[in-house]
């Protein structure tokens, strides 16, 4: 595998704001390794997202939740964000992408059920 040093886009090389317990979580993770070149390694070396998946899924499977990949982890965040009415230059800059329209198109799954649906319509429209 090789790293790519340089992100994609201009977009790609962002300062993402996370959540308190998120960011104590990647605390606790570097203290793992303090000294390491990359925050997830195993026997000194860079784990790639192909071997990353595969532990993330034994995780979930440990802890009796769905298996879930990096990916879709990814679009399950942008999903919220969206659904929750964040901002969207600041959906836009959390996923690293130009457009927001990029987030949107390949990123986004509705995650609200019919009854939530209902109640976000119900409150703009009224009779």
């Amino acid at each position: 595998f090789g790293i790519q040093d340089m992100p994609k886009t201009e977009c790609g090389e962002r300062y993402v704001l996370l959540p308190k317990q998120a960011a104590e979580t990647l605390k606790a993770i570097h203290r793992l390794n303090p000294s390491g070149s990359y925050l997830f390694m195993r026997n000194g070396k860079q784990i790639h997202s192909k071997s990353f998946n595969y532990y993330l899924k034994k995780a979930c499977t440990a802890v009796g939740i769905p298996k879930r990949s990096t990916h879709k982890i990814r679009k399950t965040y942008a999903s919220t964000l969206i659904n929750g009415n964040v901002n969207e230059k600041l959906i836009q800059r959390q996923l690293g992408h130009k457009d927001i329209e990029t987030t949107k198109k390949y990123y986004y799954f509705n995650t609200n059920t019919k009854e939530s649906d209902r109640k976000i319509i119900s409150s703009v429209i009224r009779y």
